[in-house]
């Protein structure tokens, strides 16, 4: 068992780390564009961004070739790797503590309900507000 204490800023920069590491397991390769878009439009042209998304379907034709253009697998599916089921448990467990934290009343979003094990491993324990 490890022990991680952290600010509210990392666990964030932690939770989209794994959902971007999660997602491009999954074939959703185009996160790398949303990744970088903003970046890409204030400092170059169009073109680059038309670049990028070409790259993005190189990558997606190549690693995926067996999906769609636009399809992607669940991420309950035999075909997507453990480490991206344990990396998608943390980010379910991370952004349920930061919603509860945020709004303790409660919500109607998906990070209100209890996370649903995706992997093999237990569910991480995680507690905050400390």
């Amino acid at each position: 068992m490890y022990t991680l204490k952290v600010s509210k800023n990392q666990i964030k920069v932690i939770s989209e780390a794994l959902e971007l590491y999660a997602r491009l397991n999954i074939g959703q390769i185009e996160q790398i564009e949303w990744l970088f878009r903003d970046k890409i439009c204030n400092k170059i042209e169009l073109y680059d961004l038309d670049k990028l998304r070409s790259s993005c379907d190189i990558i997606k034709n190549v690693v995926f070739s067996e999906l769609g253009r636009n399809a992607h697998y669940s991420i309950r599916s035999d075909s997507v790797p453990e480490k991206a089921k344990i990396a998608y448990d943390f980010v379910q467990v991370i952004n349920h503590l930061l919603a509860w934290d945020s709004t303790p009343e409660g919500g109607n979003t998906v990070n209100f309900q209890e996370p649903l094990k995706c992997s093999e491993e237990d569910l991480p324990k995680i507690k905050g507000g400390e």
